[in-house]
């Protein structure tokens, strides 16, 4: 997956997704390309770069369609957070002068 953004600076360029491990070798290889400022995983070609065009569509995307692995980010598992339980109390009067608490969970 790569991200084209038309915002104002840093959201102005292509934005790459990819591992740490692998932000040496992609920079080495594509010389314009920089980590994303805001996002320290992504890597990041600036619209403003004079050959935008030409490595973006030829030369990142190429490499994308050939499954470069060092493009993309798996997706960690996601782990389930346990819902609250909340009590809640309540008085029932039994008799005249006998209030029994009653908790039950909600």
């Amino acid at each position: 997956m790569l991200v084209l953004a038309s915002g104002e600076e840093p959201w102005s360029g292509l934005l790459i997704p990819t591992e740490h491990q692998f932000h040496d070798a992609i920079v080495k290889e594509f010389s314009d390309v920089v980590q994303h400022s805001v996002l320290k995983k992504w890597l990041y070609l600036p619209e403003a770069t004079e050959d935008f065009e030409t490595v973006a569509s030829s030369d990142i995307v190429d490499a994308v369609r050939m499954n470069d692995q060092r493009f993309g980010v798996e997706p960690k598992e996601r782990v389930s957070r346990k819902k609250k339980v909340r009590k809640k109390t309540i008085n029932i009067p039994i008799l005249n002068s006998l209030i029994l608490p009653l908790t039950f969970l909600v």
